[in-house]
Order: structure tokens, then C-alpha cells, then sequence
């Protein structure tokens, strides 16, 4: 299934990850980051920890770090966590596979919306913005 699904009742575009292409490693890589629960000792694969080393980053870059360009992936940070001062550096990681399957930035669980808090309004840097969602997160320049 393509990474953009169905449009809801308002109007909304339903993001799916990307799955069931036939070769798992052509698929949507779901990556997890906590700044509560999380530690880059962890895979990043899960939202919670399991155990052997399976659980979410703890840093936007530890995160980041795992995404692959040009591929459907998504990056999911948790409800009700903050980062502080941690710019979301993307440079060649910020295109998606298509319009249909883009690289999405999201967030997971229940609560309040992920916040990203910087002194400065510089978040992203890129030369390649194409193919992407973000969804669902605050950001916010501190003086």
C-alpha cells in the first residue's frame, strides 16, 4: 500500500507507511524517538522499550541518523516529550520516495503534541525538500 492513503471525512489526507512491496527492505522503516524513555543504545524500532536493546532514541539525530533517503520512511516522536535545543539536521536524508509514498515526521502514543524547542528558528536544512509530511508536532524558537 502507498505511503498516502485515503482522504478523511474533512478532508484530510490518511498517511500509511509504505508495506507489502515484496521485499521488506524496499518498505517503510519506522523509526521511534523519546527524549523520556528512549537512549541511542537502543535500535529505535520500537516506541517502548522490550528489552535487548529494543526501544526508542533518545536524540532527533540518533533518530535521524536511521532514516534513508529517498525512501517511504517515517519518523514517529513521542507524545508529551520535549527536545530541547536539538536542530533537526536532515541534509541529504529529506526526500521521500514520491508524492504517493513521502518521508514522514509524526508522532506516537497519546497526549500532548512532541515539542521541538530550539534558540533559534533555524529547524531544518535541506536542498532537498520533496516528498515529505510532517505531522502533528510543535516547534518552538526560545530566545
Amino acid at each position: 500500500m502507498a505511503g498516502i492513503g485515503t482522504y478523511d471525512v474533512d478532508g484530510w489526507t490518511d498517511l500509511v507507511p509504505t508495506t507489502g512491496s515484496g521485499d521488506p527492505s524496499d518498505d517503510s522503516k519506522i523509526v521511534y524517538v523519546s527524549s523520556s524513555i528512549g537512549s541511542n543504545s537502543y535500535n529505535g524500532l520500537s516506541g517502548t522499550v522490550d528489552g535487548g536493546g529494543v526501544g526508542p532514541k533518545a536524540t532527533l539525530e540518533a533518530g535521524i541518523a536511521l532514516l534513508r533517503n529517498t525512501y517511504p520512511d517515517w519518523l514517529r516522536l513521542k507524545c508529551g516529550d520535549t527536545w530541547t535545543d536539538e536542530d533537526m539536521w536532515l541534509t541529504d536524508k529529506w526526500a521521500g520516495r514520491s508524492a504517493a509514498e513521502p518521508m514522514v515526521i509524526t508522532s506516537y502514543g497519546t497526549g500532548a503534541r512532541p515539542s521541538v524547542e530550539n534558540g533559534s528558528v533555524k529547524y531544518f536544512e535541506s536542498t532537498l525538500f520533496r516528498h515529505f509530511a510532517i505531522v502533528g508536532l510543535q516547534f518552538y524558537a526560545r530566545d
